[in-house]
């Protein structure tokens, strides 16, 4: 073989290569048919809140038909969870602020039964509890549109079951009263 044709023959099998892993990428970089759509958190404003069934450590049933009809905010938390500790006295206030006018607020744990009712009882809470273990609530907190785990992660829900607001991160009192007042405003 000559000198140019092994220069062409390198030439040849270097642009089948280069073009066959550009069409790999591209293939692989393609969404599937069946892909869902991405499901974000500003993506979940204006849907309709997930149907979910947890327990609280009482062993009692907590479900989304349990709120309906009532403004709900969504906190999902663990106990290992800094920012997750220091935003619970001030959304324990604000539970026990609206205590009358029908909203409620939920935290749900994702964490080990036994730790949290360890931080409860340190840390009480007026408001509920309810517990998953953290594959099932990470699960829950994607439906939510959390499909970074990001935690605490706060959904504000009006009284017609839809979502009106997400916070990732930590939501400090000014914002939780303000949202509540929006989840009471008819829209």
């Amino acid at each position: 073989m000559t000198r140019t044709q092994t220069a062409l023959l390198i030439f040849v099998v270097s642009s089948l290569a280069a073009a066959g892993g550009f069409g790999l990428q591209q293939w692989l970089a393609a969404p599937s048919p069946s892909a869902e759509p991405l499901v974000t958190s500003q993506s979940m404003i204006g849907q309709t809140l997930p149907e979910f069934s947890f327990i609280t450590l009482n062993g009692d049933p907590v479900t989304s038909s349990g709120f309906v009809g009532k403004p709900l905010i969504i906190n999902l938390w663990a106990t290992w969870c800094g920012p997750c500790r220091k935003e619970m006295p001030d959304l324990d206030q604000v539970a026990q602020e609206v205590r009358d006018n029908g909203t409620v607020i939920l935290g749900v744990a994702l964490d080990q039964p036994a730790k949290v009712a360890k931080f409860l009882n340190d840390t009480p809470v007026s408001y509920p509890i309810a517990l998953t273990e953290t594959a099932e609530g990470m699960l829950f907190a994607r439906s939510l549109g959390n499909t970074q785990g990001v935690l605490p992660y706060t959904v504000f829900v009006d009284a017609n079951g839809i979502i009106r607001n997400v916070q990732r991160g930590i939501v400090q009192l000014p914002e939780i009263r303000a949202q509540v007042a929006r989840l009471m405003t008819p829209n």
